[in-house]
């Protein structure tokens, strides 16, 4: 059964992990509604960058993942995600590993993912990131163009991690 569900399950991809930034003060009502407007915005925005080399896992609250099968076409989805986004006023950060990972197809339509591509992803720019910030783990660099990248160190979840920031 297990090896069913690898077969079926497992996959090795790149992870495009964003987070973008969402309205905290005003009335509940507005800011639910504005965090509507901009979930659809993203759905706008992956739709036109991804083409026929990415794909959209979920857009759930403020954040959006992403699998593809290189490194290049991740970064260069990435980069220009977080330009479209600042042309909204709206900041992002992107944390991007490389690994397997688990992608179940739900019931009720789209899809989950699971694995620690996803996992390194979310600490790199959840936990530790900055605003307006990409974030690339070392195997990701090795396969792309790192001209702006700053490498950097950091231990989450008691995994040390070598990164780069861009």
């Amino acid at each position: 059964l297990l090896e069913n569900l690898e077969e079926k399950h497992l996959q090795e991809k790149v992870v495009v992990l964003v987070e973008r930034e969402h309205e905290r003060s005003g009335h509940p009502e507005t800011r639910l509604l504005n965090d509507l407007a901009v979930s659809v915005l993203m759905r706008k925005i992956s739709s036109t960058l991804l083409g026929t080399s990415g794909k959209e896992i979920k857009i759930t609250g403020a954040l959006g993942i992403y699998v593809f099968d290189t490194s290049k076409d991740a970064v260069e989805f990435a980069q220009e995600f977080r330009k479209e986004l600042s042309r909204q006023n709206i900041r992002s950060r992107i944390g991007i590993d490389k690994g397997p990972i688990l992608l179940f197809e739900l019931k009720e339509g789209g899809f989950d993912i699971a694995g620690m591509p996803v996992n390194i992803a979310s600490k790199m720019s959840q936990d530790k990131g900055q605003w307006g910030h990409l974030y690339i783990t070392r195997p990701v660099a090795e396969e792309v163009d790192t001209v702006g990248f700053v490498p950097f160190a950091i231990e989450a979840s008691g995994v040390q991690i070598e990164a780069f920031e861009g």
